[in-house]
């Protein structure tokens, strides 16, 4: 859903909120979060979100995370 325009990582941005959701297994993983794309170049600035049951690793139980990624900015 497209929230609307402001500043991430100091660049003019559309912020864009998701939801996504696996519909097949056991423990299905969820995520939740926010995305923004430059208005100038649509490139990718920043995504947070939060995931449940989420396997980082296999051999360890799925868990809940919370993550930050952004665009290298130097």
């Amino acid at each position: 859903t497209l929230e609307g325009k402001e500043k991430a990582l100091g660049i003019d941005c559309y912020k864009i909120k998701y939801a996504y959701s696996e519909l097949e297994g056991d423990q299905p993983t969820g995520s939740l979060g926010n995305m923004w794309f430059s208005v100038k170049e649509m490139e990718f600035v920043l995504m947070e979100a939060e995931m449940n049951d989420v396997i980082l690793q296999p051999g360890i139980p799925p868990t809940h995370a919370q993550f930050r990624m952004a665009l290298k900015t130097d």
